[in-house]
Parts: C-alpha cells; structure tokens; sequence
C-alpha cells in the first residue's frame, strides 16, 4: 500500500490532523528529526551514481585525505 507524507505547519495543525485521522481509523505514524533524516539519506542513495566502481584504497585516501 502506498503512504502519504504529511508535515503540519505548527503544533495545533499537527493536533488536529492526528485528531482527524483517528477518527476516520487511518492508522498514523510520527516520525521524529533522525526518521526524517534516514528518508533524505535514503533518497540520496537512490540518486547516487553506482556506475563508477572505486577500489577499497582509493575510498580510504578520499577518507584520511586532510
């Protein structure tokens, strides 16, 4: 099944919206600050460009590069 993403504007839209939901039955989930920021990494790494593969030393240059 699909989701819907909703993100309120303040505290009292957020109030009334999960309010709303549940009385229509629509199961609801909350997604704290690090749940929202797993989605955009995940979206990143859709976006990534895997076409170009790089050998363990050179990923470890890149990473003790100063």
């Amino acid at each position: 099944m699909e989701a819907i993403l909703i993100q309120p504007k303040n505290k009292s839209e957020f109030k009334f919206l999960a309010a709303m939901l549940k009385k229509l039955n629509v199961n609801i989930k909350t997604l704290d600050i690090e749940d929202k920021e797993d989605l955009g990494l995940v979206e990143l790494m859709k976006q990534a460009d895997r076409s170009q593969k790089l050998t363990r030393d050179e990923v470890m240059a890149k990473l003790t590069k100063k």
